[in-house]
This record gives structure tokens, C-alpha cells and sequence, in this order.
């Protein structure tokens, strides 16, 4: 299923599976990570390929595959998204909002993998995906939720978005989960529903009035980065680390503040040693489970704007190494951006004039 977030992998085992990636971080290779090649023969900064297909019966409903393009079926991360809307009352506090609801599905993906089946990481992973899918989803502004409400009050929409994980072989399932998810919304259509006089709720039926999209404000991408430190320079780290924890234990215990223990981690932070760190777009498993860090961010293809930056691992990870990340990803965004426009614009001459 998906990969283990540890701290940094062995040497050993990281130089066996990576001879090449290994050899461009220690400075030995002229070429440095723009020709390393990695075990689904990818160099570094290509990601996968994604593919669409949209159910041809429903609107709103999602299947997106992202690939090697040298791998098989087997080997891809699958997450279908599917929408739907209903009018519900609204919260006591929110009376003129909308209300937005991301649930995850891993129920087909846990199957296909009996390893996921005995981890007892399994639930915390889901957990976590669907923390990120919540915050890149509902609290990130995408869906105008006071757009959703059709009586102060009384009634506003009620936007399910559902992600069923159907493989997730080649990782990157935050990535998958988010460009579905924000396919789909954008292919849904609701009834349309108004308030007459005297305050009489109509939702009328498609064969009435023509179905409405939702209030979507934009698009989003989601771009997951793996760092691989120079051996010599991840032992030191995850040294430094270490030592960092304990200490932070021990402040804690002797009422340092916080702002203290932040400072020391900033230190931390911005130690380097020798040798250039390798950055792998859209990492497999493997890849995120041997690596120092995994560094995740969610953000619009348009803007370039960073709604989400997460780093998942104890090891530092320098300061220089993080903005390099955050340009990957911004071109990586991009790239993505123009992607789903495309895929608009052929679903538009799919299904009609009706699409907006």
C-alpha cells in the first residue's frame, strides 16, 4: 500500500538500490541528478503520467491514474473521485455557508496489498492522507462556500466529495487524490434550486432547467518530493536529530519556551555538510521509504500560490533545499495546470454545450 514515512535508510541500502542516485549526491558523477536514473527509469525530476476517464453516466465521477510511463497497470496509483451534492440545514455557527465533507476510501487498495492488511500503520496512514485531502479540499478556499447557500439559515448545499483508492502502487496518493478531486468537482453538475415568493424552496428537476455547476474557485495540484541526502551527510543529520530530540526532551522537563526549542531547531535546520542532496519528483514507495524526508506541498497551477507545505521525517532538511523543492514543485504545478485545462476543454466537446 502506501509507504512507511521512516527517518533515514541505511547506507548500505540505499547505495545497493541507488548506485546512481548515491554516486550524484557524493559529487562523483559530472552529470548530478539530472541523469541519475531511478528503479522505474525515471531521472529525478520526471514525474508520472497521468491519465483521466470520466464515467460516462454520471457527472462528477473521476478515475485518475498516475504511471511510469515504463511501468504496467500493476505498478499505478488509481483513486477515483466522486461528488455529490444535496441541501441540508446549516451549522448553528455558519448560517449562510456551505458545507464541504472529504471522505477516504482505501478499502479496494487495502486488498491488493496483504502487507497493508498486518500494518499496524494502515489506519494512521489513511489518517493522515485524508487530513491532507480535508485541508487542501474544504479549508483551502477551492469551493466558495458561502456561494453554496441558498436560504440564510434554513438550507445551503451540502458537497460530498469521495475518494476511493483503488491502487496505490506508485505512491504519490495525495497527488492522485487532489487533481481527482478537483476534476470532479468541476465536471458536477447540482439541480437547480431558487426561492420563490413567500419564501417557497423549488429544487427543480434536470428535465426542468439545466443542471448548474459548482462554485469552484480555481484548481489545485498536489506535489510530493523526496529527499535523498549524501550518505555521510544523513548520518550526521539524523545524528544532529536525535540529539536535537533529547535535548527539546530535556527543555521541556526544565521549562525552557518554545521559542528557545524553535530556535535550536532552526539551527539544526540550516546545517550542511559536503555533498549536493537529490530531489526525486512523484516518488515510488520504495523511494519515500528510503529517503531522509518527504516534503509535500499543495498548491494552485495558476498563482503558484503554496496553500499546504508539510515535511514528513525527523532528518533536517536544509533551507536551500527546501526552496529548490518548492521550484520543483511550482513547475511541476504548472505542467499539471495545463494538463487539466486541456482535460476540461476535451470534456466540454464531450458532453455538450450545457458545460461551462
Amino acid at each position: 500500500m502506501a509507504a512507511v514515512y521512516s527517518n533515514v535508510a541505511p547506507a548500505n541500502i540505499t547505495q545497493a538500490l541507488f548506485p546512481q542516485l548515491m554516486a550524484s549526491a557524493s559529487g562523483s558523477s559530472s552529470s548530478a541528478s539530472s541523469s541519475a536514473i531511478r528503479l522505474d527509469s525515471r531521472s529525478p525530476s520526471t514525474p508520472l503520467g497521468p491519465a483521466i476517464r470520466y464515467s460516462p453516466s454520471q457527472r462528477g465521477v473521476v478515475t485518475l491514474t498516475l504511471s511510469s510511463p515504463h511501468s504496467t497497470h500493476a505498478t499505478s496509483t488509481i483513486v477515483q473521485a466522486a461528488i455529490h451534492a444535496e441541501l441540508v440545514e446549516p451549522r448553528d455557527e455558519r448560517p449562510y455557508e456551505g458545507q464541504v465533507s472529504v471522505q477516504v476510501n482505501p478499502q479496494m487498495a487495502l486488498s491488493m496489498s496483504s502487507a497493508a492488511r498486518t500494518s499496524n500503520q494502515a489506519d494512521a496512514l489513511i489518517a493522515d492522507l485524508e487530513r491532507r485531502c480535508d485541508l487542501a479540499l474544504r479549508r483551502s478556499g477551492l469551493i466558495d462556500r458561502e456561494a453554496l447557500c441558498l436560504k440564510a439559515g434554513q438550507l445551503v448545499w451540502d458537497v460530498s466529495i469521495v475518494l476511493h483508492l483503488q491502487s496505490l502502487q506508485a505512491g504519490n496518493a495525495l497527488s492522485a487524490s487532489v487533481m481527482a478531486a478537483a476534476l470532479a468537482l468541476v465536471d458536477y453538475r447540482r439541480n437547480d434550486a431558487a426561492v420563490e415568493a413567500g419564501g417557497r424552496i423549488v429544487v427543480y428537476h434536470e428535465d426542468e432547467r439545466v443542471m448548474v455547476p459548482l462554485p469552484i474557485m480555481g484548481s489545485l495540484v498536489a506535489i510530493e518530493v523526496a529527499v535523498f541526502l549524501p550518505p555521510a551527510q544523513a548520518a550526521s543529520a539524523a545524528a544532529t536529530a536525535a540529539a536535537a530530540a533529547a535535548k527539546k526532551k530535556q527543555n521541556r522537563a526544565d521549562g525552557m519556551d518554545e521559542d528557545d526549542e524553535e530556535e535550536g531547531e532552526a539551527m539544526v535546520a540550516h546545517s550542511s555538510s559536503a555533498g549536493e542532496p537529490i530531489l526525486l519528483v512523484d516518488p515510488t514507495p520504495l523511494e519515500v521509504q528510503l529517503s531522509s524526508a518527504l516534503l509535500v506541498f499543495v498548491l494552485t497551477p495558476n498563482t503558484g500560490q503554496f496553500l499546504v507545505s508539510e515535511k514528513i521525517g525527523r532528518t533536517p532538511v536544509d533551507v536551500n533545499v527546501m526552496i529548490k523543492a518548492m521550484q520543483l514543485a511550482e513547475n511541476r504545478a504548472r505542467a499539471m495546470g495545463e494538463w487539466q485545462e486541456e482535460q476540461k476543454t476535451q470534456r466540454e466537446r464531450r458532453v455538450g454545450k450545457d458545460v461551462v
